[in-house]
């Protein structure tokens, strides 16, 4: 190795948890951040949150796939596309079970109704 190069792999850590990554988040005045939905009351729960999130991955995910399809073997693309339906199907019934059971959105004060 160069004199003087560090190895990245044997230095770098982690800096945050990956709960925290997957929350936005946002800048206030005094330029630090926080959760997105931390102190002004977010409109859905956790769980619904989570949920759509995953969803929009999923969503980008296929339409990935149908982009990649065009260009080789369809067998790969074809075959992640029906696990990722099945993926989004069962995202979507746990959607429509938070909304059945009244977990979907928060209370007034943004805290989970349960």
């Amino acid at each position: 190795m160069a004199a003087g190069l560090i190895p990245l792999a044997q230095h770098w850590t982690p800096q945050v948890e990956a709960s925290a990554v997957a929350r936005p988040r946002i800048l206030n005045e005094a330029g630090t951040s926080r959760p997105a939905g931390e102190g002004m009351g977010s409109p859905i729960s956790h769980d619904a949150y989570n949920i759509i999130s995953a969803l929009h991955a999923k969503y980008e995910g296929l339409e990935a796939y149908r982009k990649y399809s065009w260009d080789g073997d369809q067998r790969i693309w074809k075959e992640l596309t029906e696990r990722d339906d099945e993926a989004v199907r069962l995202l979507c019934d746990e959607l429509e079970k938070l909304a059945r059971e009244g977990r979907l959105c928060t209370s007034p004060s943004g805290k989970s109704t349960h």
